[in-house]
């Protein structure tokens, strides 16, 4: 975690643990999120979107306005293997927090 900053690690983190709901609507999706799920964001990150419709993407673009405000380095895997980098998404995949 060398190439994060201290605030990106922390938002990270809280990412990681926190409940966060994720915002369906046109006027809510520029808000901040406000805990109401019981699943943190990693885990509804990973889940699959639902039916196609407004309220889907407009809850996908919420969920791609979190990621990048975690304003991670562009590169941040660049000396790591493809190998290594699809075991990395492999894991996150199936493996749920501890």
């Amino acid at each position: 975690m060398g190439q994060l900053t201290p605030t990106t690690q922390t938002a990270l983190e809280v990412l990681l643990v926190s409940p966060t709901v994720i915002a369906p609507s046109v006027e809510a999706v520029n808000l901040p999120a406000q805990p109401k799920a019981d699943l943190p964001f990693w885990q509804q990150l990973k889940a699959e979107p639902g039916k196609p419709g407004l309220e889907t993407v407009l809850t996908e673009v919420a969920k791609l306005k979190k990621l990048r405000a975690l304003a991670l380095p562009v590169a941040l895997f660049v000396t790591t293997t493809p190998k290594a980098v699809a075991r990395y998404a492999a894991r996150a995949a199936t493996e749920s927090l501890r």
